[in-house]
């Protein structure tokens, strides 16, 4: 007997893609299986209609609603089509599983696992089995939705062929292994997706005498590939048997049979052909290692494999495969000499393996000569990390030595480290030591290759240290007109190694408030120890301070102290020869001339009455410079006084006050 339970598990892998996906109607040995649709029926009924082609309209077949309890659930189970209860056994307590998921769930999809089992589609009332569609033919079939109000919604329409087979899964031997429990053999599925189960069908070797056996299947993950474990708990000890698989759907629908599998069942390896012994002798002139064996018998068996790795213990790979009357094998595939190389055989049976033989080192003495060194060396350096890069130039390269000097031409002096890489294009980094004084390290590289032989040295490449940068001292700041002057002591005295000096600034309000961030403004020269700023503003306090700078853009000293300098307010100039007029139209006329400065962004009028404040009536942008005023009244006379304001918002100095009356 089959065991059906393991169907849940490809189910299982396969429902995350969606019901709609994956489920159709299609026939099965004995009718039609209709699936009606993702949605459970427990607000509405699903109604199928069938007809045949000769038909000339549509009668019900049957009207599908959701269980009402676990009893009800039991009960449609036991109602199963008999092909398909053949290969059913469910458990009570799964049942009892489904009817909890069920009893909260409106869609298929929330039932998981379940979902994708046509037994418990129909159970749920999503599914039916047309056990009267036995005739060849085609069908016809309408599915609809009956809500409450008994209106009818049609779901599909479908056309079905009967003897037709959906199923088309193929199950092909990968391995097996005799137990003695019975015989294990791992099949490939070529349709995950649908198979849920497997027929075994075993004869006694060369007897073509195919019958179905007792098999235990359980679907497993092998390497991120899913496989069928099928299990003949049946078999003797010391026959030889032939096997084929058959799988099947979840309707029952046999797929394609798969090859042929030969197995003499025998549990101990000792009983294939014992390896007696293998020798492994490296060719420096062929460059590869010669492999011989002996073997206590080569009667039965079927090949002879060889697996070769870089350890004792590590990971080996079969490199060949041989012909089992074979007893030696040379090996030159991309060996490296004066490398460790391990190998073992195993002698294969069509019943299974021996032990595999020792594990046996072999060495290839390294001869070639290495006369080019790395090219294309450059350097550079941050801090007080240098970074090389370099290219190699020969394909059997296995490392480099790094050397350093402490001049352009002094003596050169091996690194401790050594680095190990087969990239073509490589990176090296030095740390270079702490010191108080400027200093120039030359480098050059050697390569080793897989023969041990090291190469000439490089061409050097050279780099240059700045040392400890004195902080600029004496920083002072300055007034000069509309502009500030700032000096320092020269620190190159101090250091050779300064190439010039960064100044920096921010600015205050009279609060104390930062107005300004602190940002570089200026570079010099290291010969220049001062530095002019106009880009001030009136009223503001400026902070400066200043760094020297290096060989290298990071070389940096510290921030000086602070320099600080209250840049004085002034007031901008006013407008100059303000003339106003009465117009014949009964407006003031007000004409001025604009002040000789960059920074006036508006003109302001004022205007007043005898015994009156002078109030603000109009601000204009430059270079505007006329202003009518037709707000006036007649027999009045009124005074008029302008100002400037700049862009920091300071305002001038008002002009003197001019007349007008309109009469």
């Amino acid at each position: 007997m089959r065991n059906i339970c393991t169907i849940l598990i490809p189910a299982i892998l396969s429902v995350t893609m969606g019901i709609g996906q994956t489920v159709q109607s299609k026939p099965y040995p004995g009718g039609i299986y209709i699936f009606c649709g993702n949605d459970l029926p427990k607000k509405f009924t699903y109604v199928i209609e069938r007809k045949k082609a000769t038909d000339t309209g549509w009668s019900v077949a049957v009207e599908l609603k959701a269980p009402a309890s676990a009893s009800e659930c039991q009960g449609r189970l036991m109602n199963l089509p008999s092909s398909i209860a053949s290969f059913t056994t469910i458990e009570t307590s799964q049942l009892n599983r489904f009817w909890e998921r069920y009893k909260t769930s409106q869609v298929l999809d929330s039932l998981y696992a379940y979902a994708m089992d046509p037994r418990y589609q129909f159970i749920a009332g999503a599914a039916w089995f047309d056990e009267s569609a036995k005739e060849p033919g085609t069908y016809e079939y309408r599915v609809s939705k009956k809500d409450r109000s008994e209106q009818l919604t049609i779901v599909k329409e479908e056309r079905i062929t009967t003897p037709s087979n959906p199923y088309n899964g193929i199950a092909n031997p990968l391995r097996f292994k005799p137990d003695e429990a019975g015989v294990i053999i791992h099949y490939a599925i070529s349709d995950t997706l649908h198979t849920a189960g497997i027929r075994l069908l075993r004869s006694k070797h060369k007897e073509n005498l195919f019958t179905e056996v007792e098999s235990n299947t359980l679907f497993i993950k092998v390497k991120e590939s899913t496989v069928a474990q099928v299990t003949d708990a049946t078999a003797a000890q010391g026959i030889s048997y032939s096997y084929v698989a058959i799988p099947y759907d979840g309707l029952g629908n046999s797929g394609r049979v798969g090859d042929t599998l030969n197995i003499y069942n025998l549990t101990k390896p000792s009983d294939i052909g014992l390896i007696q012994s293998l020798d492994i002798i490296p060719s420096e002139e062929k460059k590869g290692m010669g492999l011989s064996w002996k073997l206590k018998t080569n009667a039965g068996l079927a090949s002879i494999e060889i697996y070769r790795g870089m350890s004792y213990d590590g990971a080996f790979t079969k490199i060949a495969s041989l012909q089992p009357k074979q007893t030696a094998y040379f090996d030159d595939d991309n060996l490296l000499p004066a490398t460790s190389y391990f190998y073992y055989i195993v002698a294969n049976a069509s019943y299974g393996r021996s032990f595999p033989s020792a594990r046996i080192p072999g060495i290839l003495k390294g001869a070639r000569a290495n006369i080019l060194p790395p090219q294309h060396l450059s350097v550079s350096r941050k801090g007080n990390l240098v970074t090389l890069t370099f290219t190699k130039t020969e394909a059997d390269t296995r490392g480099y030595y790094i050397f350093r000097a402490n001049s352009y031409t002094g003596q050169l002096e091996q690194q401790p480290r050594m680095l190990l890489s087969t990239d073509s294009a490589l990176t090296y980094t030095d740390t270079l030591p702490a010191i108080n004084t400027p200093q120039t390290y030359s480098y050059a590289v050697a390569d080793i290759n897989t023969s041990y032989k090291i190469s000439p040295v490089s061409e050097r490449v050279s780099v240059q240290t700045s040392g400890p940068l004195p902080v600029p001292s004496g920083v002072t700041a300055m007034l000069q007109t509309d502009r500030v002057f700032l000096t320092w002591k020269d620190a190159k005295k101090t250091n050779p190694a300064v190439t010039g000096f960064r100044i920096f600034r921010n600015a205050v309000d009279e609060t104390g408030k930062e107005i300004e961030q602190l940002n570089l403004i200026n570079t010099v020269t290291p010969d220049v120890n001062s530095f002019t700023d106009s880009s001030v503003t009136n009223g503001v306090r400026y902070r400066y301070q200043v760094q020297s700078t290096g060989l290298e853009q990071s070389d940096t000293s510290s921030l000086s102290q602070w320099a600080s300098i209250l840049f004085p307010g002034r007031l901008p100039l006013g407008p100059g020869q303000v003339l106003a007029y009465a117009s014949d139209d009964n407006k003031a006329v007000i004409k001025w001339d604009l002040p000789i400065d960059k920074n006036v962004e508006k003109t302001r009028i004022y205007r007043s009455i005898a015994g009156q404040e002078p109030v603000l009536i109009k601000e204009l942008n430059v270079p505007v410079k006329v202003f009518e005023d037709v707000t006036i009244e007649k027999n009045i006379t009124y005074y008029y006084m302008l100002t400037s304001v700049d862009k920091t918002k300071q305002e001038s100095k008002a002009t003197d006050a001019v007349a007008v009356k309109i009469r």
